[in-house]
């Protein structure tokens, strides 16, 4: 793309055409990103105890809560562009030791963290580019879109991922995770290159943590988004561990499994924004959202069964309610926050990282209190408080 053509992004049809390329963008990073993100627990199982693999992902957490809020900083300096860059080849090597099989143990775990840090990098960066080419009217529409296109990622990744190491083989998924890297590259090279940043806010963590403080609205929807990232820590981590470890099913069946469990986001993502648009607002399907996530969540304490049809519609219930309430929240947010609010959007990605150390410790003192099936019972009530937490927000319509 020549600087002529960049002069246009104003014009309704350049914005679009540079929408789509970050859609692209997150569909690829996104399959790069899952496909061993169940699998994730149990390769750091085959090198350290379950104790410690709580300890890394809380380890990872807190770094990549620190990078939040270093890529804030690094914006007005170095801009979105070259910020995403550096993360984007970074994460390229992490990604690659990770494949290398006779590689330390030690050098494989700061690998994993590291690809944890990027990878929240990386996403803060996407939202900084689809905030500037989006719309506010349209809000819950593109956000909707972004949901159902990377879940699309997130039905196939589990799938690949289940054949691919299917005899143990880790290091093959992680080299074909690596090679996804490499089409984000590519289009960030060619699309953005000229990339022109608005005025960012001041990216300094207690700042950015007074700024959202502030709004009402905005501190009650990250709580919100809190508790489903909480939900998503625990399931992402001990859901692959309880259903290999425990039920005693092979990784293809699980990859099966979570590629049904994920069909909701696919199918409701870009409805479910729309509908918030044009005619309810986001409260009441948010709310709708944390109680039938946590009705079903709490119905898998109670299943021993290893029928793949029995887990799959149970947790493709999960993600009914887990859909609506991130296309509702991610929604509210981002008509509340613009592109230049770089401060808001890096307070929105470290809760993810936050939830991985919250998740991992609550966890933690569960498994050694009650039976590991317990753990979805736990979840279920967490998922309960997001109900009060989302009552007082304002509804846009």
């Amino acid at each position: 793309m020549n600087l002529s053509f960049w002069k246009k992004t104003k014009d309704k049809s350049s914005t679009a055409a540079l929408r789509t390329a970050v859609y692209i963008m997150y569909v690829f990073f996104t399959l790069h990103f899952v496909l061993p993100l169940y699998i994730n627990s149990n390769f750091l199982t085959s090198l350290v105890s379950e104790s410690t693999t709580s300890l890394v992902y809380v380890a990872a957490a807190l770094l990549a809560i620190a990078s939040m809020s270093a890529a804030a900083r690094a914006l007005p300096k170095f801009g979105n562009y070259h910020t995403i860059l550096g993360a984007l080849l970074i994460e390229l090597v992490a990604v690659s030791i990770l494949a290398i099989q006779s590689a330390p143990i030690w050098i494989l775990l700061a690998a994993f963290m590291l690809h944890w840090v990027m990878t929240a990098v990386i996403i803060f960066n996407l939202d900084v580019f689809l905030e500037e080419f989006s719309d506010d009217k349209k809000t819950g529409e593109i956000r909707g879109t972004l949901t159902a296109l990377n879940h699309v990622a997130y039905i196939i990744g589990p799938v690949i991922a289940g054949f691919i190491i299917g005899d143990g083989a880790f290091w093959q998924m992680y080299l074909v995770s690596a090679v996804l890297v490499l089409p984000c590259l590519i289009i960030l090279l060619k699309k953005f290159r000229h990339f022109s940043d608005p005025v960012y806010t001041s990216g300094r963590l207690l700042e950015s943590l007074r700024h959202v403080w502030q709004d009402v609205n905005v501190r009650f929807i990250l709580g919100a988004m809190f508790v489903l990232r909480l939900f998503f820590a625990w399931m992402v981590v001990y859901t692959p561990i309880y259903l290999h470890q425990h039920i005693g099913l092979p990784f293809s069946d699980i990859g099966i499994i979570f590629s049904i469990m994920l069909l909701p986001f696919v199918l409701f993502g870009r409805p479910l924004g729309e509908l918030a648009d044009r005619y309810l607002g986001e409260k009441e399907l948010l709310i709708a959202g944390f109680i039938i996530t946590a009705v079903f969540t709490a119905s898998l304490s109670l299943i021993t069964t290893s029928a793949v049809i029995v887990w799959g519609a149970l947790l493709f219930g999960t993600r009914i309610g887990a859909t609506m309430v991130q296309v509702m929240s991610e929604g509210y947010f981002f008509k509340h926050v613009e592109s230049h609010d770089s401060d808001a959007i890096s307070v929105l990605r470290m809760i993810r990282p936050v939830a991985y150390i919250a998740g991992p410790l609550l966890a933690s003192i569960m498994l050694v209190l009650f039976p590991f099936s317990y753990i979805f019972i736990a979840i279920a009530i967490v998922l309960l408080s997001g109900v009060f937490i989302s009552l007082p927000i304002v509804d846009t319509r």
